[in-house]
Order: C-alpha cells, then sequence, then structure tokens
C-alpha cells in the first residue's frame, strides 16, 4: 500500500510596510513525497476573492484588480521538486491595498493548502495644529467653554488625540468636555479634529494647554505633540503685597524711591495710593509708587488699595514703612583757631548729624591719619601746616558720606629746608645755578651775598614758603650766603665754590700728522733694507729689472736715480726719473749702496 504525500505551506500572519514601500509576502511550501505537479495561486481576499496569479492559467489583472496593474509581481522559487517559494511583491503602497492576501499550493494528488497573510499599511499623520479660541475667560463662569481646537490631517490608521493640562491627561468629567470629528479622505487617509471644552478656573492662569497625537507605525507607536498655549483668566484681587522696589538699601535723603503694589488679581489692577490713611497726590506708574528726591519728611506708613474690587478687606490693602536717612552737613571747629605758633599745640573737632551710626576719618595729603572725631595736633612744625580733610560716612549706608576741610597755618621764624653748608668744585668760567628754600610765616624774603656783595635772585612766594635761585658765572673762589628773614626771625645757608682752570687741550689734528710721518719713515726704511739684503745675495743687479735687460743707450730710458736725506725729524727716500745728465746704472747703484753703508 503507498503512503499518501505530506504537504506543509507556510506563511506570517502579518506585515506591516509604511505608505509609498514595496512591500513583499512570502509562500513556502514542502511535500513529503514528489508531487506529480504542483500549481500556485494567489488571490486578494479583500471584499470577493479575486484571483491575482495562477502557475497554470493566465489571469488578467485589468479585470480582476485594475488598481494592481503595473504595482504588482509574482516570483516562484524551487529547489528541488519537493519543496519551493512564492513571493508576492506590491510596489508603491497605497493604503487601500491593506487586505488580506491568500497563497494556495496544489500538488495535484499529493494534496492541496492553503495560508493567509494580512498586509497593514501605516502613514504618518502630520504634526498636530493647536489653536486657542482666543477668549478671555472669567473664573465667575460656571460653563464648560471652548478653549481651544487640535487638528491632525493625513494618517493611517486612524491616529487617536489627547488633551493635557501641565502634563496632565484631561479626560471627559464634569469639567471636561472633548468632542471630535473624522473626516476619511479619497487616498483613505484620516483626518482628526478635536475641540476641547473645560471650565477655568483661577489656577489656569498660568498652565499650558496642548494636545499629542498617538499613531501607529511597522512595529511601533509614535506620539507628536502641538505647541503648548495658555489661556487668559480674569479674576479680582484677594490679596495684595506692597513693599520698596527701589532702592534694594536703606534709603537716604535725596534718593528716587519706587514703591510697589500688587494684588493677585489677574489683569493686575490699579492702585489708590496713601500715606497714613491721608490720599496725596503722588505720581504713579501703573502698580508703582514714584517719589522723587525724598526727605526726611517723607518716612511713614503707605497704603495701596486695589480697585478691582467693590469691598476692600483688610487682607486685600497693602502696607509698607518708608524710613529715609539722613547725614548733615560736618561741622568742622579748631580749638585755636586756623593760625597757630610753632611748637604749639590744637584740637579740631568733626561733627556731623545722622539718623545712622557714623564713623570720622581724618586725612592729610591723601593720607588718613585718624579715625576719632576730634583730631589732636601736638608740638606743630611747619610741615603739620596745610589743609586737613574730615570725612564722616554711614558703614550701614556707604553711598551717604559727608566731608569739610580745614586750611591750618604755622606761624614762626623763617627755616632754609637742607640747611647744611654746601660745597662746590668747579672751574673758572663755567655757570652756577644756586637754589635756597624756606619755610616761616610771614613768608620769608630770600637774599643772596656774594663775596660780602649783595646779589638779586629769582624768588617765588607760597603761604609759608619762600623758593629762590641765584645765576652766575665763576671767575674765582667765592663765598655765597642764602639769608632768609621775617618779622620772626633770620636764617642762613653758606654755599663754598672753589674754583680752578682748565687744562688745555692737545689738537687732534696735530697728533695726526706726526704719527703719518712716523710711518711713512717707517716704511721707507723697511723697503730700503729688503732691496739692499737682495743685492747682497745677488737676486738683482743694477741694470736689471726682473728678466729685462736695460742698455745704457741714450734717450731709451730715463735714469733712475734714488736719493735719502736724513735730519733730525724725518728722512726722505726720493725715486726720480730724470732727462738731463744721466749716469750709468752701475754707478747709481753704487752710490745706493755708499748711502746705505
Amino acid at each position: 500500500m503507498a503512503v499518501q504525500s505530506q504537504l506543509s505551506v507556510q506563511m506570517e500572519d502579518a506585515v506591516e510596510f509604511p505608505v509609498g514601500d514595496t512591500a513583499q509576502i512570502s509562500c513556502s511550501y514542502s511535500f513529503s513525497e514528489k508531487p506529480p505537479d504542483v500549481i500556485i495561486q494567489w488571490t486578494a481576499l479583500k471584499g470577493d476573492r479575486k484571483r491575482i496569479y495562477n502557475s497554470n492559467i493566465t489571469v488578467s489583472l485589468s479585470d480582476e484588480l485594475p488598481d494592481f496593474v503595473g504595482r504588482i509581481n509574482i516570483s516562484w522559487d524551487s529547489d528541488d521538486d519537493r519543496q519551493g517559494e512564492t513571493v508576492l511583491t506590491i510596489m508603491d503602497l497605497k493604503v487601500k491595498d491593506e487586505q488580506q492576501f491568500a497563497c494556495q499550493v496544489d500538488g495535484m494528488s499529493a494534496g492541496m493548502q492553503e495560508r493567509r497573510t494580512w498586509l497593514k499599511v501605516f502613514e504618518s499623520p502630520d504634526s498636530p495644529e493647536i489653536e486657542d479660541a482666543e477668549s478671555i475667560f472669567r473664573v465667575d463662569s460656571n460653563e464648560q467653554l471652548r478653549v481651544a481646537t487640535c487638528k491632525t490631517r493625513n494618517g493611517y490608521p486612524r491616529p487617536k488625540i489627547t488633551w493635557y493640562r501641565d502634563r496632565t491627561t484631561l479626560q471627559q468629567s464634569t469639567d471636561v468636555f472633548i468632542q471630535e470629528r473624522e473626516i476619511q479622505e479619497s487616498s483613505g487617509l484620516f483626518t482628526i479634529e478635536s475641540e476641547l471644552h473645560y471650565k477655568v478656573t483661577k489656577q489656569d492662569k498660568d498652565a499650558l494647554f496642548y494636545c499629542e497625537v498617538t499613531y501607529l507605525l511597522p512595529g511601533e507607536t509614535r506620539m507628536m505633540e502641538s505647541k503648548h498655549i495658555s489661556i487668559t483668566v480674569h479674576y479680582p484681587s484677594t490679596k495684595t503685597e506692597m513693599w520698596i522696589l527701589h532702592p534694594k538699601r536703606l534709603v537716604k535723603e535725596g534718593d528716587k524711591v519706587e514703591i510697589a503694589c500688587h494684588g493677585n488679581g489677574n489683569p493686575p489692577s490699579y492702585f489708590l495710593f496713601s500715606k497714613e490713611d491721608i490720599d496725596m497726590d503722588f505720581k504713579q506708574d501703573g502698580e508703582k509708587l514714584l517719589l522723587m528726591n525724598v526727605t526726611r519728611a517723607d518716612s511713614g506708613t503707605y497704603l495701596c488699595d486695589p480697585m478691582d474690587t467693590n469691598i476692600i478687606l483688610d487682607q486685600q490693602q497693602g502696607k509698607t514703612e518708608l524710613q529715609v536717612h539722613y547725614l548733615d552737613e560736618v561741622v568742622l571747629m579748631a580749638e585755636k583757631g586756623r593760625v597757630m605758633k610753632l611748637g604749639d599745640s590744637q584740637k579740631i573737632t568733626c561733627n556731623a548729624l545722622s539718623s545712622l551710626s557714623t564713623h570720622t576719618e581724618w586725612f592729610k595729603g591723601g593720607k588718613k591719619i585718624g579715625e576719632e572725631h576730634v583730631l589732636e595736633l601736638q608740638n606743630v612744625s611747619y610741615g603739620m601746616a596745610g589743609e586737613y580733610s574730615c570725612q564722616v560716612t554711614v558703614p550701614s549706608l556707604p553711598n551717604l558720606h559727608r566731608s569739610a576741610t580745614i586750611h591750618i597755618i604755622t606761624q614762626g621764624p623763617p627755616m632754609i629746608i637742607s640747611p647744611d653748608d654746601v660745597i662746590i668744585d668747579t672751574h673758572i668760567g663755567d655757570f652756577l645755578n644756586l637754589t635756597c628754600e624756606a619755610l616761616g610765616l610771614p613768608s620769608p624774603t630770600l637774599t643772596w651775598k656774594v663775596d660780602n656783595s649783595q646779589m638779586t635772585g629769582r624768588s617765588n612766594h607760597l603761604e609759608g614758603r619762600t623758593h629762590s635761585a641765584l645765576d652766575m658765572k665763576v671767575t674765582s673762589n667765592l663765598a655765597v650766603v642764602c639769608i632768609a628773614t621775617n618779622d620772626e626771625g633770620t636764617d642762613k645757608k653758606f654755599y663754598r665754590v672753589r674754583a680752578s682752570t682748565r687744562a688745555k687741550k692737545v689738537q687732534k689734528e696735530s697728533g695726526v700728522i706726526i704719527a703719518v710721518i712716523i710711518i711713512s719713515i717707517l716704511l721707507l726704511a723697511v723697503l730700503g733694507s729688503i732691496l739692499y739684503f737682495l743685492y747682497k745675495k745677488g737676486k738683482i743687479s743694477c741694470g736689471h729689472s726682473g728678466k729685462k735687460e736695460i742698455t745704457k743707450e741714450k734717450g731709451k730710458k730715463d735714469d733712475i736715480v734714488m736719493e735719502m736725506k736724513t735730519d733730525k725729524t724725518e728722512e726722505t727716500v726720493l725715486l726720480q726719473g730724470v732727462n738731463g745728465d744721466k749716469k750709468s746704472l752701475d754707478d747709481q747703484c753704487d752710490e745706493y749702496m755708499e748711502v746705505e753703508n
């Protein structure tokens, strides 16, 4: 008895692809025994069964499924006679392609089987668009009012819209009503529009509302958020606060002060400002009270009342205290007046009235000399005369400060600065500039004496100080005296000028000439020695120059005469060609040798 062949057909339950993509649906089969023949057939199951392909007969897609014309392809691959695989390929997927597809394998006497696969198609929707109602909501309304509309277009399968308030999901309730409308386009894509109706409260003033679209893609779920919107909520004030907005520190006289008043109502209310329950005509800028160039008289209690409610309760009234601090002008008092005797003592007092604790500092010449309100000057000297500054500050309010100055004068006899005697070494004919400076009050007069002769210098007078300069030409040793005098006494300073004659300088040109003469003599002596040495060795003869013979014929060559003259200061060797009486070369050479010997 023959064993009947077994057939197995395998397909996925579902495949997922995005719109516009290419879908492939696979169908594999196997026989336990070789079948006499195999027939493959693909069928679309949407509505009535429509045959797409049959391996045994020709199928006209234009008659059965005109939407698939040009977009569908069937492949069939068989490794051997017992097993194989066929693939249905659909290109440029559309929404309406979503349906079940059946694969039927007929092995004749070996058996027949059919399996099915769902083709699922997906399209991402457009980003959600949210539009607010552009309304003003009052909290005294008990109705659910339309807050916003959310719309998303061209999605498949149908997208879902969810509403949120500050990340909290809004669902249907007594305070929330959501109404949706659905439109399916001819392409099969969905457009969803959702309206949010909501009962607004005061807490919604700063809340953010938005919608979220949830949609499916192959193998995943995605979400998109709309932009976040806020709504305008109006409600009256139930509590009011008042504070000093500017400055952020303690207030001093002369400041510009801004006092802010703010209620918890929306929109911000206008306010009525008053000082200690007395209505005043204040300068106002919305929720701010402006006080310009304040004085201590502006100190007190300030109030503000909101004008968006008919009944003013205590908690609805704002209140604040303003304290304007001050520092009066500095008063300086010198115990013995501005003019002091040399060596005397003095107390200077510095006072300034203030609403806060103060700190006093004394300065002279930019240097701090004390920190008490009383400055004591002991054994006054000329160096202690000058301008003293007292500065009073408020540590808790650094910008509040005052200062005053006093000029102290020291009265006494002249005192020359650097009084030590001076010795000056110089030369006769030089010019000197001598200076002398003295302190004293009345300002001293400076005079000059040169060898007991009165001379006039250039003087410059300041209060308590005189400076003088004397210009002079040195002719000999001199004794110079600077004399400082005033009604209180006299002081002197001595200068000793020691003059010497300046040595004459040797002229540079004479030295150069002498050097040239000496070098010339040495060079000529060396040249003569060389010639004599060569003659003695026979290297040269008197009648030849190099390898060329010189004849004694007259008129052809000039005779050469070498002559040396010697005196106490210089020697001269002269080579001279003459055209007069000539001697033979041998005679000339003999004469030269005699000179050398």
